[in-house]
Parts: structure tokens; sequence; C-alpha cells
């Protein structure tokens, strides 16, 4: 390790050197911490503030530029996953939502999710979809459909649609459309398949298109009896007596090459996709779109407001121990987060989350609400219930952090957690740069790997990651904050950051507080410290919990909202 810290320029550097080779990214996060605290290891900052520098204005163009580089280096996606060739779109029959692969994307120009009337699909196609929702709902007998279809934008294309029921109750009916994306790796495996040139699978190309002879003979710089010469070589290895039968042949091995899923008794933790699964989509009097997730039923409505990396997901215990309850568990996404619109610039972000959260209750005529606020989800319940006033009737922290004072707090804090806390805070374009070059690798690694080296410090959660429910849950979380792209980890990292103990101070309700024995982010201490400070009462201490209070013990977070309701039921 150096004597000296490094500066600015010895962390880009290192950026630049991840870009061509993904393995060093762990030295970047090394650098960076040394950037911040002096040293890899230490939780001083106050080395740093003496020698802080605002960031170079040009870092944000860099970032892409490194952040091109790395995904060039690792494939578009940084992930091993096979790219799924067939346009795929599922359905919810009771909410009408609809998301799609990356093919059916491109086939269809919308972007995911999205409503059923949104599809371009023909009339007669829309109309026929909504008649086989209804009898979804209603619990009549449905079979699978061949249907005729077109797709009317972006470009006009005639489609054979499979219409499949769901496979399990409460499941999603999948459509999977015969129009295939050619992508780059189909078309070198077609190549390779038949034995083709590199010249030749690009002629092929041009007739899976619908290119004429002239067209490809254009597009390639060449004369159209070149274009006939390579025709007539690939018929020859093909087998084939024309071109069209080189088509359909092409057409046939790309469909014994498809990539479906198989319900969704298994997590797929490589396609890196935010569960839609109880989301609704609301549109917001912006203009903006807010997604949320909505659990069980009942008298009573809790507004969930979810952490920083942990999101809207819940064990089998817990929802079901809701239900039981009269609970509906209101669980909006912020901006950024999953599918809800981003903030249109990082200082609005705070006053969005209020405005989007008391938007969705009026929507939903709750005149009342008890606020759940998991980890780093706090300070926005204290926005909110300062808002709410006498609307918010009880509050319940989980595992929460408090006003944090970088001096006393940052050296109990897991090592991510507070380089991303510093860096959120007063290095934003340094974040954004670290997540963006992290994103692909971590997609390399998998989801698993990031998780492991986020809570090595903790080895209760450790532990629990071996459940398959638990780490399906942590990794959704991961998804659901990184789902589109940077902004929403800086941003939720800063508001985490700010001072928001005038917010607390404002709010009246009465407050529970829940706190794991060894949380590796908050110390117990320091919440017990500020709990008994402010409000004079003790906190419930968790045994030997870390960071998965709410899944490893669903019952006592229930038990403490049924009694905030006003009594045990």
């Amino acid at each position: 390790m150096q004597d000296t810290p490094p500066d600015f320029h010895e962390v880009l550097g290192t950026a630049y050197d991840v870009s061509s080779a993904p393995d060093q990214f762990d030295d970047l996060l090394k650098i960076a911490e040394a950037y911040f605290f002096g040293s890899a290891g230490s939780a001083e900052p106050g080395m740093f503030f003496e020698r802080f520098k605002p960031a170079d204005p040009r870092l944000d163009k860099r970032m892409t530029y490194l952040s091109e580089l790395l995904h060039d280096e690792l494939g578009v996606s940084g992930t091993r996953k096979a790219e799924t060739f067939h346009a795929q779109l599922d359905i919810s029959p009771r909410t009408l939502i609809v998301t799609g692969n990356t093919a059916a994307q491109k086939l269809t120009g919308q972007k995911f999710p999205c409503q059923l009337d949104d599809l371009p699909f023909d009339f007669e196609t829309r109309s026929n979809l909504a008649r086989h929702m209804k009898d979804i709902k209603r619990s009549a007998p449905v079979a699978d459909q061949i249907v005729l279809t077109t797709i009317e934008e972006p470009d006009f294309r005639s489609c054979l649609a499979l219409i499949q029921k769901p496979l399990d109750e409460g499941g999603v009916v999948r459509i999977s459309i015969s129009y295939i994306e050619w992508s780059g790796d189909l078309l070198n495996r077609l190549r390779e398949a038949f034995g083709l040139t590199e010249s030749e699978g690009e002629v092929l190309h041009g007739f899976l298109q619908q290119k004429s002879q002239k067209d490809i003979a254009d597009r390639r710089g060449t004369s159209v009896e070149t274009v006939k010469a390579q025709c007539k070589a690939i018929l020859k290895k093909t087998n084939c007596p024309r071109m069209t039968d080189v088509v359909q042949l092409s057409a046939s091995i790309a469909y014994l090459l498809r990539d479906y899923e198989n319900g969704e008794t298994r997590a797929d933790l490589s396609e890196w996709k935010t569960p839609d699964r109880n989301m609704h989509l609301h549109k917001l009097a912006s203009g903006r779109q807010l997604a949320w997730y909505s659990y069980g039923s009942g008298p009573h409505d809790v507004l969930f407001l979810h952490a920083f990396i942990q999101g809207p997901f819940f064990t089998r215990r817990f929802l079901e121990g809701i239900e039981r309850a009269g609970i509906r568990l209101i669980c909006p996404s912020r901006p950024g987060f999953g599918y809800t619109s981003s903030a249109p610039n990082a200082r609005d972000f705070n006053r969005l989350v209020v405005e989007d959260a008391l938007e969705l209750l009026d929507a939903l005529g709750c005149p009342k609400v008890t606020v759940l606020a998991h980890q780093g989800g706090v300070s926005h319940a204290f926005r909110i219930a300062s808002a709410l006033g006498s609307r918010a009737s009880h509050m319940l922290m989980v595992d929460a952090g408090i006003p944090i004072d970088e001096q006393r707090h940052l050296d109990h804090m897991n090592v991510l957690t507070r380089l991303a806390g510093m860096a959120c805070k007063h290095a934003p374009s340094m974040m954004a740069m670290i997540v963006n070059l992290g994103l692909p690798v971590t997609k390399k690694r998998g989801i698993e790997w990031f998780l492991r080296d986020y809570l090595k410090e903790s080895p209760a959660d450790l532990k629990m990651l071996s459940d398959p429910e638990i780490l399906a849950i942590n990794a959704w979380g991961c998804f659901h904050i990184v789902e589109q792209g940077a902004d929403a980890w800086v941003r939720d990292g800063a508001a985490a950051m700010d001072d928001w103990e005038a917010d607390f101070d404002s709010v009246d309700t009465h407050q529970t507080w829940l706190h794991a024995e060894n949380c590796p982010v908050m110390a117990l201490e320091f919440v017990q410290e500020f709990v008994k400070r402010k409000l004079d009462q003790d906190v419930i201490v968790i045994p030997g919990a870390g960071l998965n209070v709410l899944h490893h013990e669903p019952e006592r977070v229930i038990s403490a909202l049924v009694a905030g309701f006003g009594g045990q039921r």
C-alpha cells in the first residue's frame, strides 16, 4: 500500500485499467476507499475532507466511455446467459401489465413494463387477448392458442403467436411470437452450422431481412453477380434448392435454439430483471410512471419504504402472515428504481419520493396508514410521515438507520456501505463511475458473488444466503436498484447521507424500532442511543440477526405492526 493517499487522477487511471482488465475491479474499490479515507481499511474521513476537490467536470463523459469499453470487453450484457432469440411477452391476467424480453422490445417498439392496450397488435388480436384474460380471471377453462397476428408499429410485420395458458394459479400468460430477432450471436451459430464463410453469412443475413440481391450488393459494396455466386455456394452447403428454403431452414434452427423460461418455480438470477409479479403501474399527474407492489388484503394499510439494496420483495412466511393479520402492504418503488420513472435531476429526488407516495395513497383512498421503513428507506419514511401528519397512525422501523454522523458512525459500517455513502454524498460522479464499471463485472461474476462479498462481514447473513428463497429476494433487490442504471444508486445513497433529523423531529407519530443485534450497516449501540435520546424509549433487539431481520423474523415484524394497530389479533 502506498504511503500517501491516492489523488483523483490515480483513481481514474485504475478505472481505465478496469475497462480493459475487468478482474482489476477489486483494485478500483480499494483505491477509491483509500481516496476517501486515506487508506484501504480505514474509516477516518478527516483526511479525505482536507484534500477533497470537486470532481473533474468531464468525468461523466469519461465514465460513459469507460463503461462502453468494459461492455465491449465482457460482451454487451456482461452475462453468461445465452441471448433469447424469440420475442416473448408475459401478461398478468389480474393487472394486464406486460413485460417482455429484448427481442419483444425491438419487435413492438415498447419499453416494458407497459399496459396490454399499449401493444401494437391489430384490433382483432387485442380483443382476443382481452377475452382470454377475462376467462382466466373468472377461472374459466382456457387452452393454448395459435393465432396469426400483425404487429402494426414500429414496422408492419405478420407473426405467428402462441398464447400459452398460465402454468399455475396467479401465473402469467406467455405469448411466444415467431418473429425472430436475427442477432449477431444467432447469425454466427447459423454460419457455423452451415459451414459458411463470413461473406456468405452476410449474404444470408440480407435474405433473412427480406432484402433483394441488389440491396444486399449495395449494402456490401459488391456487384449483384458476386451476391449470386455466394448464393450458389450457400445453396450447395445447405442442400437447399432455393434461398427461400434456406430462410425457412434458418428459422427452423433458430426455433430449436429458443431459450424459454419454464415457469416461475425457480428464480433465474442470471437475467438481472426486476420481478413484476404483484406490481401495478400508476400514471402520476406529472406524466411520470410509478411502479408499486401490493401484497395482502384487509382493513390495515401499511406503506412500505424499501431498503437501499433490498427491495419490495418478501418471503412466503411474511406474505402469509400479513394476509392472516388483515394487512394490505403498499410498496412504491422510488424514482429510478425498478420500473418507476426517474427524477428529472438529483435535486428533485427526495421531493418526488414524497410526492409519489402521497399521490398513490390518495389514489388508493387511504385515510390513515402505518409507515414501515426497512433499512435505508428510513430517511424517506420520515420525510413522508412528516408530510402525512396525522394520517400516519404508527411507524415501524426494521433494521433502520439514523442520521449519519460521519465522524462517529462510519467506522462501524461494512466497507462497501461506508464507501458508497461517502461517494454518493461527496463525489456522485465518481460513485456513478464505480457502479457503471461494477455492473458488467458483477453480472459476469454472478449476483451471488456480489452478495457474498457485500455480506462477508456479517456471518448471520452469509449463512442465510444458503436458503434459495433468501438469496433470490436479496438478488431481486439488487436488480431493482440498477434496473435503469446507476442514477438510483447514487441518488438514494445521497438521500440516506443527508441530514434528515429535522424531518424526524417534526413527526410525533408513535414509533417502534426493531434492530438486529449484529447489523453490519448501522451498529445497534448508535440506534439505541439515538432512539433513547429522542423518544425516551427502548429499541427491540433481535438477537443474533444481521441485515435480513425482515426475512429471518417475519413474525416479529408482523406482531409489531399488529400492536401498532391498537391491539393484538
